[in-house]
């Protein structure tokens, strides 16, 4: 009786290992890699948070298009109000889309993108 034990206890040991190995690789390693791989290819963008993200950066962005006033004949002041963040990003991250060549529908659509978000931002 005592190496059934033994054998059932090994076996859920192993079990929650491998289930923790699982975790660790869907919430760490596997983001890791794909940040590694992606600057390698001359990507540039936020480090990867585990949980929150760009959470905080987006809640202040939010609280700060908030806190001014926006005018309702203004459809730009709108936009920059309702989407802060996507077009921070935009900014911060469009040359770098912009210089692909594989698809020529999406390069037209963000360069009007970074041409809009440089005018009216």
């Amino acid at each position: 009786m005592d190496a059934v034990t033994n054998t059932v206890a090994i076996s859920c040991v192993i079990a929650v290992v491998l289930c923790a190995w699982q975790l660790v690789n869907i919430l760490w390693v596997r983001p890791k890699k794909l940040e590694m791989h992606l600057r390698n290819q001359g990507f540039k963008g936020n480090k990867y948070r585990l949980l929150y993200g760009d959470m905080k950066e987006l809640s202040m962005m939010f609280q700060e298009s908030r806190s001014k006033p926006i005018s309702l004949d203004d459809d730009d002041g709108v936009l920059a109000r309702v989407t802060a963040f996507s077009l921070h990003s935009l900014q911060k991250h469009v040359h770098t889309l912009v210089s692909c060549k594989s698809n020529n529908m999406l390069c037209s659509s963000l360069q009007s993108l970074q041409s809009y978000s440089s005018h009216h931002c």
